[in-house]
Order: structure tokens, then C-alpha cells, then sequence
């Protein structure tokens, strides 16, 4: 029998006894496309249609092949386990902690008087002893200087310039890293027959000496209280030039001494006591020199500080209560009297020193007490 492919077209002649019931898959030897050829129903030679079949799909290329799939959704990796945040602590309260003490220096005190006479004494005396002696002659000097030397021990005058040496003693002994530093407070008592008892209250201060005492006293109380930090201070040993007794020779030049120091305060009147009014100093008159109104003033400065030494707390009430010269006006009228009687005419008409001194004190004393101005 004769079959044709459906494909290509070509003719092919099949022996009719391969074929077998139902028909035989047969391939074309041409384009190779296989179709099922089929026993005609009648017997005899003629020509039977080559049977076409559904034309096998070409195998596509790889690239057509992925083409055809269809799109793969991304690759997404598994996330990790969510990771649990620590719970945080409330928040704790900043404790505040005191700074560290400072570590003084057992071999250094500071001492600190606008006096260049009580400033040689004082050194002298000291050095005897072996200490090395810092000195300074205002308040803002002195605080700085303790700052940076550490010093065990200091002497404070209680009028320094700028700031009162009973000030500076009280901002050490209230600060924890400074309060193991002893003071002893150098006071010029203005009035030597009104003050027959001790100060009560000192400011913290460990003691104090009257400036009129510093040559017989004041190696005793720092020989009590270096014993009281612990034992001999760590100095050089006095050099034997350093140490001989006073010789009678001595003796006048001690009682100069004496009357230097006394001179440094202000010197001796040389006119009876005045009052000047107010219309009075307002009048020309004579010039003072402005050394003169600097000695008027540091010489208000040393009764004011000598009325704050010995009424503490009636000075503190006063100014805490803003009356403080009501408080304190039999002591500040005694002192008003002192000056008048020991300042020149001239520098008493320039101005009133005295009590531009007094309310330059009230401001500082506010300020020290944290009342503001």
C-alpha cells in the first residue's frame, strides 16, 4: 500500500502485512515526522491518504525553554528568629558622689596678710621651723594659690583685699575635698579693751591669733595642730643658723617690729576725732592721695571683719533678715568712731570710705550666704 506523509508530502510504500490492526506508527524518512498509517477498509492497491497525526512540538532551546516557565517567585531567605530585646532597668538615680579630698601637703602653709611686715614675721617664723611658706597679699591670690599647692595648713588675715580671709575659710571648711585644711585666722583688733573674751564661732576655722601675738603664739598652734593630722609634718630639718634663741639685742628690733605691724593698719592720728556730714565732704577741699584712701579703706575693711569675727551670728541674722546695720549699730557706730578718729581730714572729706566699705561688705556676706545681691 502506498501512504503519504502528512508532513513533507513524500509517498511511501508500506508492505500492507506490517500493518497492524488499528494502524502502525510509521516515521518519514524525509523530515522524520511520525504519523499512524492505517489498512484501507477495502483490500487491493489503491492509494490510501498517509494519516496525518498532531506534529510532535520541537524541542525548544534552553533559552526558550526558560522563557516558557513560568516566573519563579524570588527567593526570599527565612528570616531570623526575632532576636528578644533585653528589658531595660528603669533608670537609677545619679547618685552624687563628694570629690576626692585632696591629698595636702604636710610640708607647705600658705599665709596670706596685705601687711609686708606680719607677711616677714609670719615667714620667718615658719621657716624656722622647716616649712616652706607660700605667700599672698589679696584673697582671689590666696584661694588660687591653695588650689594649686595644697598646702595642710593656711593663715588667713580675716580682712584680705577682695575677698575676706573669714570667707575663704568658710569655702574650704564647707567643701569636702578641701575640709581637712586647718586655718588659723589673723584678726586686728580694733579695739583692744572692748574684746576681753575669745570669738565663739570662727567660721570653721581651727583658730586664730590676734596680729599683735603672732611672734610669742603663733608656732605654738601650728606645732598643736600639725599633731592633730596625724603626727610630725614632713619638712626639712631646721639648719642650725636657722635656730638661736632671741638675743637682747633683739628686743628693739621686735618692738620695731611691733610697731610696723601696727602702722600697716593705719597710722596714728594725727588730729583729735572728727565727724564729717555728708554736705561737708561734698565740699573741695584738699585731695587725698590714692594711697591714702586705700589705707582709709583697708582700715574699714579690718573693723568690719573684726565685727563679723565676734558676732557671727548676729552679722549672719542681720543680713539674712536685711537689717543688718540696725542689728549691729552700737558695734559699727564704735567703729565709725575708731576710723574717724585715726583717717586724715582730707581723706574723710574725699569721701566715705567707711561706708562704701559697709555695704561693699553686706554684698559679699549676701553672696557667701546664697542670698544674691
Amino acid at each position: 500500500m502506498i501512504v503519504s506523509c502528512g508532513q513533507c508530502g513524500v509517498r511511501l510504500k508500506v508492505d500492507d502485512s506490517k500493518i497492524k490492526e488499528g494502524g502502525t506508527r510509521l516515521k518519514c524518512p524525509k523530515c522524520g515526522n511520525i504519523f499512524l498509517a492505517e489498512k484501507p477498509a477495502e483490500a487491493g492497491n489503491a492509494e490510501q491518504p498517509l494519516q496525518k497525526t498532531p506534529p510532535e512540538s520541537p524541542r525548544p532551546s534552553p533559552a526558550e525553554s526558560d522563557a516558557q516557565k513560568p516566573p519563579e517567585t524570588a527567593f526570599t531567605p527565612p528570616s531570623p528568629p526575632a532576636q528578644l530585646k533585653p528589658v531595660e532597668a528603669a533608670p537609677q538615680a545619679k547618685v552624687s558622689r563628694p570629690a576626692p579630698k585632696w591629698g595636702l601637703d604636710r610640708s607647705k602653709i600658705l599665709v596670706a596678710h596685705d601687711g609686708e611686715s606680719v607677711l616677714g614675721l609670719v615667714e620667718s617664723i615658719l621657716t624656722n621651723e622647716g616649712y616652706q611658706v607660700i605667700k599672698e597679699t589679696e584673697g582671689i591670690a590666696a584661694v588660687v594659690s591653695i588650689e594649686r599647692e595644697k598646702p595642710f595648713l593656711c593663715i588667713l588675715d580675716v580682712a584680705l583685699p577682695r575677698i575676706y580671709g573669714f570667707e575663704i575659710c568658710d569655702r574650704l571648711k564647707n567643701s569636702p575635698e578641701s575640709s581637712d585644711i586647718k586655718i588659723i585666722l589673723i584678726a586686728s583688733i580694733y579695739d583692744k579693751t572692748r574684746y576681753k573674751r575669745e570669738p565663739v564661732s570662727l567660721y570653721g576655722a581651727d583658730d586664730y591669733i590676734e596680729k599683735h601675738h603672732i611672734q610669742d603664739s603663733l608656732a605654738q598652734k601650728v606645732k598643736r595642730l600639725t599633731a592633730e593630722t596625724g603626727g610630725a609634718p614632713a619638712v626639712r630639718p631646721p639648719r642650725e643658723q636657722d635656730i638661736r634663741m632671741p638675743a637682747p639685742e633683739d628686743i628693739p628690733l621686735r618692738q620695731e617690729q611691733g610697731l610696723r605691724m601696727r602702722k600697716d593698719e593705719m597710722p596714728e592720728p594725727a588730729a583729735p576725732s572728727v565727724t564729717i556730714s555728708a554736705e561737708k565732704r561734698a565740699e573741695p577741699g584738699l585731695a587725698a592721695d590714692s594711697q591714702q584712701v586705700e589705707a582709709a579703706r583697708r582700715f574699714a575693711r579690718i573693723i568690719l571683719s573684726d565685727i563679723a569675727l565676734y558676732n557671727q551670728s548676729a552679722v549672719e541674722e542681720g543680713i539674712r533678715a536685711g537689717n543688718f546695720e540696725e542689728a549691729l549699730a552700737a558695734e559699727l557706730k564704735e567703729g565709725r568712731e575708731l576710723y574717724n578718729g585715726r583717717v586724715s581730714r582730707e581723706v574723710i572729706e574725699s569721701g566715705d570710705y567707711f561706708a562704701d566699705e559697709t555695704t561693699k561688705f553686706i554684698e559679699k556676706k549676701r553672696q557667701t550666704m546664697g542670698l544674691g545681691i
